[in-house]
């Protein structure tokens, strides 16, 4: 719906005389009350999404008679440019998109009211990111609600190791880091939205060590730093983590082996903030500040990257195999037997009814012997 459709007399629309006493921030905030009643229609629908705030909070808001006309689309003005053109830019842009977008709404209103207020009740978000459990095989999605109905297993896994890329699971599933090291993988995609630091924070109770593996770059650190620290919108959600890097001094040292692990340009487009400039070293503000340059692990050559994060786990100290308390053990191994039959009778019921299987019969076995080897070192020797 057009916004040139919904102005009303004394809402700051040109010509009027009059200027609502909102910011756009300001008026999304009072009417979330409301737009939350619309999002769970009257409290009948138990969950809703960010999405579904959004479309209620938005329409309220382009309708209010105290819609702050005066204050969208506002630019930043060109170098000697006239009230005229600049109006004339902003009308262009009133003419491609909302006034109120669904970024902004999420990322700075939605977050700051819940700041003030409170976590929204019913209010879920879709999975940033994985949980691979080792030995079972599952995989929990991470987002509101099934962290929320989420219980960590006991007897299974003591560790965590945090990534930051989607992409780096299928090479820690080939080598068997979980069920080898006892550690659940979790994928993050990123910056841990509310719901991981919620399950690590659980996770931090039950006597969990932590792990974080992530770029050598200002987002990786600030990943780091912000599951570690109170942050604006987090908090209470703090987290006691173990970097494993990546790390400038790291990832220079694995340049001196193999010149593959090559520092990659960047544009930063801000300055690097007070919080995380205090965690950063004058060789990380040289390569970060002065060359503009940063590493990915993805520059480490696969055959050998998850050898090194694993020999990372080795120095910081991850615990050993995990080993239930004696007194339960006899039950756990009687319970856990039944399990393995049941699950190697109902593979090898796959294997037979399976055709592909019976066309490529090499394939399964050379996976599985590529899933348990053992680290080799073969990474160059020195770092």
């Amino acid at each position: 719906m057009s916004s040139e459709t919904l102005r009303h007399p004394g809402d700051g629309t040109p010509g009027d005389g009059t200027r609502s006493k909102h910011t756009i921030k300001s008026l999304c905030k009072e009417l979330m009350e409301e737009s939350i009643d619309r999002a769970s229609d009257g409290g009948r629908v138990p969950f809703f999404s960010d999405r579904d705030l959004y479309y209620a909070n938005r329409n309220l808001y382009l309708n209010h008679p105290e819609r702050p006309f005066h204050r969208e689309y506002m630019l930043k003005r060109d170098k000697g440019e006239t009230d005229a053109q600049y109006e004339a830019r902003r009308e262009a842009e009133r003419r491609i998109r909302d006034p109120l977008d669904y970024k902004y709404f999420t990322q700075q209103i939605l977050k700051e009211y819940e700041q003030e207020y409170g976590e929204i009740e019913g209010k879920i978000t879709d999975a940033r990111g994985w949980l691979h459990e080792p030995h079972t095989g599952r995989t929990i999605p991470l987002g509101t609600r099934e962290v929320g109905g989420y219980e960590l297993p006991e007897h299974r896994f003591d560790k965590i190791l945090v990534v930051e890329k989607e992409t780096e699971w299928p090479k820690f599933e080939v080598q068997k880091t979980a069920e080898r090291f006892d550690i659940a993988i979790l994928i993050s995609k990123g910056y841990a939205v509310t719901a991981i630091k919620k399950l690590l924070k659980r996770a931090e109770a039950g006597d969990l060590q932590i792990f974080v593996w992530h770029d050598a770059d200002l987002d990786g650190y600030n990943i780091v730093r912000c599951l570690e620290e109170e942050t604006r919108f987090s908090r209470g959600h703090e987290v006691e983590v173990i970097d494993l890097g990546l790390t400038i001094e790291q990832a220079r040292r694995l340049n001196e082996q193999d010149d593959n692990v090559r520092p990659e340009p960047f544009k930063r487009d801000k300055d690097i903030g007070a919080d995380l400039r205090l965690r950063l070293n004058d060789t990380d503000l040289y390569y970060f500040e002065d060359l503009q340059q940063r590493f990915e692990i993805n520059s480490i050559p696969a055959r050998w990257r998850i050898d090194y994060v694993e020999d990372q786990l080795i120095a910081n100290d991850v615990r050993p195999k995990y080993v239930p308390p004696e007194d339960e053990l006899e039950d756990l191994v009687e319970n856990g037997l039944v399990d393995t039959v049941r699950s190697r009778v109902g593979s090898i019921i796959n294997d037979i009814l399976d055709k592909e299987a019976i066309i490529t019969p090499g394939y399964g076995r050379a996976g599985r012997r590529a899933a348990h080897r053992e680290p080799r070192g073969i990474y160059p020797p020195g770092v």
